[in-house]
């Protein structure tokens, strides 16, 4: 009997990688929006900072644009 060759699996197409991505940014975007208090939050950012990882940096990043944000919304 001849075994059945089994397919390799494929890599995502771009779109759904890109898609993946951005959905689970956009729900930690939410999750850090409805953060405790500002000081909860900076304690949050010095924490990252000290942090080499990407996953921090993106953490980070997010953080710092929605601190942006607050700042112009309150002039």
């Amino acid at each position: 009997m001849f075994r059945q060759a089994t397919m390799p699996r494929l890599p995502k197409p771009r779109r759904q990688v890109t898609r993946a991505f951005r959905d689970s940014r956009r729900a930690l975007e939410r999750e850090l929006a409805d953060s405790s208090s500002d000081a909860d939050r900076n304690d949050l950012q010095l924490l990252l900072e000290a942090s080499i990882t990407s996953a921090a940096w993106k953490v980070e990043e997010i953080l710092s644009r929605q601190a942006n944000v607050r700042l112009h919304q309150a002039h």
